[in-house]
């Protein structure tokens, strides 16, 4: 039973504050210049992709601002490349993250938002609905209202460094015709 009340005050709480945003769009990748990237520390694999994905979108130019998140309340000490973390401490009741740990990643005008989380949970939902980013790219093909592209990444695929690749190719079609 708690969990719909959970739900409810969490759907209720995100709808009053989530902004009215202009259209969102697709860029091609020669045009993004400003990045967003959240990932979940938990998940050791997930963690090497993005840190591969940051310092090859760094080589190109690109200005790369990140959001850790982990479900622990003690930070893990891990090499860290973010000034910005979220962790269960920084949560309340029913999932919506303090106003000031996320306030300046969220109002970034960011080109992409590439989401390194498998599962999608209510404190990285309220992250990715409040961001003012052009377009919302994930992994988690459950959470289609989350994202305008979702990548699909096999299960026996146990390395997610491919998810930046093909992000990197898809938006470098945009305009193209796609032929079989």
């Amino acid at each position: 039973m708690w969990q719909h009340v959970r739900a409810w005050f969490f759907r209720n709480a995100l709808n009053k504050a989530v902004p009215r945003q202009p259209f969102r769009q697709m860029m091609h990748w020669h045009e993004v210049q400003h990045v967003g990237v959240l990932i979940d520390i938990d998940s050791p694999s997930l963690v090497h992709a993005a840190h591969q994905a940051v310092a090859a979108m760094k080589k190109m130019g690109k200005q790369v601002r990140v959001l850790e998140w982990s479900r622990q309340k003690d930070f893990p000490q891990l090499g860290t490349i973010s000034s910005w973390r979220l962790s269960a401490k920084d949560v309340n009741w029913y999932g919506k993250p303090s106003r000031g740990v996320i306030d300046d990643f969220t109002h970034s005008p960011f080109d992409v938002l590439l989401v390194f989380v498998e599962k999608i949970e209510l404190p990285i939902r309220w992250v990715i609905a409040m961001s003012r980013a052009s377009c919302r790219v994930g992994i988690d093909e459950a959470a289609t209202d989350c994202f305008d592209l979702i990548v699909q990444v096999p299960a026996e695929a146990q390395n997610t460094s491919s998810f930046f690749d093909t992000v990197k190719k898809l938006m470098s079609l945009k305009g193209e015709p796609l032929t079989a």
